[in-house]
């Protein structure tokens, strides 16, 4: 690769192509985070995406940098420190597949993973550029389970949520309705807290090497922070709702009681892998935790139809972003070496 790539219009283009992608990550995960408290009616869609995106801009500036370490230190810049050049080039045209499978997952209403589209296109474009070798490929397996394992755990916390909340509303009757109104509006602001701080830091993650250089990150500098929380909390602002109909109208009718289990379970779910420098897709565990708070109500009331639909979308996600990283890496390898 060419070192002239690292120009100004180069950085220019790879902040541009984050903040994109995290106005995108919150414009798609909005309608994932407000769909039970819409749903359920307890606040009105424009009510939900403005405190939601209040809440998510908090959580990306303020609630740590662990995952964004993780993808800097770890995935993006193996620890025998490619040239910058190259880690500009591969962050970029990570950014533009992962950019272009959110862009066809938006048009199709599938709720994708938007970590799963960064993480394939960062390891395809990788393998690329330095081969296998040279890829922290142990760290991207972990991290690809715990996004496979941090649904399942929403699932079965709400499960067990749901059911115990179901027994203390048999003991409240009638007084518990109020309770869980305002509990299921803290249960949204905790999830847009939590998603804000776990997807804030995948982009803070990429443009770390470049911006600040170096191999490893214990902290994200200010002025990143700044930028991709505002970019996130505006895309919350505006909303996605197609996917919100999906996930809150047609996947299950929610009550209060199922609404509060499923974001409290994801919620923490989300905040404990991001503590732990673990990113997790704020929608698959949202849907995990619709789906537990379901089976916990009535097993026959959950639309498994649905859900087998967004099960395929998230496994295909990585392979599909991870090729086409690959592919275009490939071809501007090609095209330099004919120059």
């Amino acid at each position: 690769m060419n070192p002239s790539v690292l120009t100004d219009h180069g950085i220019f283009a790879l902040v541009f192509l984050g903040l994109a992608f995290s106005f995108s990550n919150g414009f798609r995960d909005s309608s994932s985070i407000v769909a039970t408290i819409v749903s359920t009616r307890t606040l009105t869609p424009n009510t939900a995406f403005v405190l939601s995106a209040f809440f998510e801009f908090g959580g990306a500036l303020f609630l740590g940098s662990a995952v964004a370490s993780t993808i800097g230190s770890r995935v993006t810049a193996s620890s025998w420190q490619p040239a910058p050049h190259e880690i500009l080039l591969t962050s970029v045209i990570a950014l533009c597949a992962a950019g272009m499978w959110g862009l066809i997952s938006y048009w199709r209403a599938w709720p994708t993973s938007n970590g799963h589209a960064l993480l394939g296109g960062l390891t395809g474009a990788g393998w690329a550029a330095w081969g296998t070798e040279h890829i922290h490929n142990k760290t991207v397996l972990s991290i690809g389970a715990v996004l496979i394992l941090s649904p399942l755990i929403g699932f079965f916390i709400s499960y067990l949520l749901t059911h115990s909340l179901k027994w203390l509303g048999g003991w409240f009757s009638i007084r518990v309705k109020p309770v869980t109104d305002i509990l299921h509006v803290f249960s949204c602001l905790f999830v847009s807290c939590a998603h804000g701080s776990n997807d804030g830091q995948l982009v803070m993650g990429v443009l770390l090497p470049v911006l600040v250089g170096g191999a490893s990150f214990t902290t994200v500098p200010f002025s990143i922070r700044f930028m991709v929380a505002s970019a996130l909390g505006f895309g919350v602002l505006l909303g996605g709702q197609r996917i919100l109909r999906k996930l809150g109208m047609k996947f299950y009718r929610i009550q209060n009681i199922q609404g509060v289990s499923a974001e409290f379970s994801a919620a923490g779910t989300v905040l404990a892998c991001g503590l732990t420098g673990f990113p997790a897709s704020t929608t698959q565990v949202i849907a995990g935790s619709i789906m537990g708070s379901a089976v916990a109500e009535n097993v026959r009331r959950a639309r498994w139809t649905i859900a087998q639909e967004m099960v395929l979308s998230w496994v295909v996600t990585f392979p599909a972003v991870g090729m086409m990283a690959y592919g275009v890496t490939w071809v501007v390898q090609w095209w330099e070496a004919l120059l």
